[in-house]
């Protein structure tokens, strides 16, 4: 039995923790106890990365139009121009053509960990009936219908008359409507509670700390450094939404922070959609709950703070309002949440470069549920193994760092 630090408060943490502790490991997870946000929209199938041809003209248009899928704010900073550069060189045809492969190929492995898990935790209310796709301008919706395949199962075009009540507030000024029918919804909370309690039961030890650096001998990691004590294992997993310990030991993930806000609504049941929703041209998300419904704003990335910028928000309520049937928003709250956002959309997986006692399982975007679960098993292999990277097909084809 070895002993393995697992770093973070993300699902990766905690999905490698759990396949780790089956592998009867010691495990410790250590984590800050962060209140971070994670989408519980998973969308693999039939959806386009971000990082895909007119990306860049749609960012920079979004400049003037307020609306891009990801809102590029300029600046200075070394890693922003040179994950700028790759995001650039990756926004192509090809890419998009092979990540949708690949999406789908992981993504399904992921809902199958999930759908047994909900079959133990029924309370995570895994369900994969699909997630609406509305759109709001003819020619967008239109592109989409050429883009699709006549009969396709999975793309179901919808007749927005028979189906507009299960749209709920979304009720105005949609001109199609698709059911993209393979992908799910997943109560992240109950997830969460769920697997911490799957978690306890295997034994893993959890520490609230927070932990600011790695201390290296040659090319092993020797032990983290939090601000509440000093921990040795024998690996580490860093699954943190945070460059911090990758940075100050010189390794580049190719990934950045990139902010979004999330804007709860408290609504009548009627208002509730029956499932989640992306709004295709105000590349927004909206996830139903018991008490209303959870939107998820654009990506923004660059020059960007800690702040809650209300004009943005109130620029966006404004614009969803024109899709509403209802005139009044009660009440409606936000916050401002960040994640890691590879310049190729792929995750960074694996063991590092020089410190091969420490591995990687972060930079998922707001993808980390469609994809976290299955890549947990792959590195728990690595690590119960003693695999290198290149003997991981998985690693190979996934990983950031052999994307470039």
């Amino acid at each position: 039995m070895s002993k393995i630090a697992i770093i973070g408060d993300s699902f990766s943490a905690l999905f490698t923790a759990l396949e780790l502790a089956k592998k009867s490991e010691e495990i410790l997870v250590i984590n800050s106890q962060k209140d971070d946000f994670a989408s519980g929209i998973l969308t693999p199938f039939n959806t386009s990365p971000i990082a895909k041809d007119g990306a860049i003209s749609s960012s920079f248009m979004g400049l003037v139009s307020k609306k891009s899928e990801l809102d590029i704010n300029l600046c200075l900073n070394e890693n922003f121009r040179a994950w700028m550069a790759n995001f650039t060189l990756k926004s192509t045809k090809a890419h998009d053509k092979k990540m949708r492969v690949l999406f789908s190929k992981f993504g399904q492995k992921s809902f199958e960990i999930l759908k047994n898990l909900n079959e133990k935790y029924p309370q995570i209310n895994f369900t994969d009936n699909g997630v609406y796709l509305i759109f709001s301008q003819d020619e967008s919706f239109k592109k989409r219908l050429d883009e699709t395949k006549i009969a396709d199962s999975e793309q179901e075009i919808l007749n927005i008359d028979s189906e507009l009540a299960n749209f709920g507030l979304i009720n105005k000024n949609i001109k199609g409507a698709i059911n993209l029918a393979k992908n799910a919804s997943i109560d992240a909370g109950e997830l969460r509670k769920a697997l911490i309690n799957e978690l306890n039961s295997l034994g893993v030890k959890f520490i609230n700390d927070d932990i600011y650096e790695l201390k290296t001998q040659g090319q092993s990691v020797q032990k983290a450094v939090g601000t509440s004590g000093e921990y040795e294992a024998d690996s580490f997993v860093i699954a943190t939404k945070s460059l911090d310990l990758s940075s100050k030991l010189g390794t580049n993930l190719n990934a950045i922070l990139a902010k979004f806000y999330t804007i709860d609504l408290a609504l009548n049941e009627g208002q509730i959609p029956k499932k989640p929703i992306i709004l295709n041209d105000m590349f927004a998300k909206i996830y139903p709950n018991k008490n209303g419904v959870t939107i998820i704003t654009n990506l923004q990335v660059g020059a960007i703070d800690t702040l809650v910028k209300t004009e943005k928000i109130n620029a966006f309520l404004n614009e969803l309002k024109t899709h509403l049937g209802i005139s009044e928003l009660k009440e409606p709250s936000f916050r401002a949440n960040y994640v890691l956002l590879s310049s190729n959309d792929k995750p960074a997986l694996g063991r590092d470069e020089t410190y091969k006692n420490l591995l990687y399982n972060q930079a998922y975007g707001l993808n980390e549920l469609s994809f976290a679960p299955y890549f947990a098993s792959v590195l728990a292999d690595l690590i119960k193994e003693g695999k290198e990277n290149e003997q991981s097909d998985e690693i190979l084809l996934f990983s950031s760092f052999y994307e470039g």
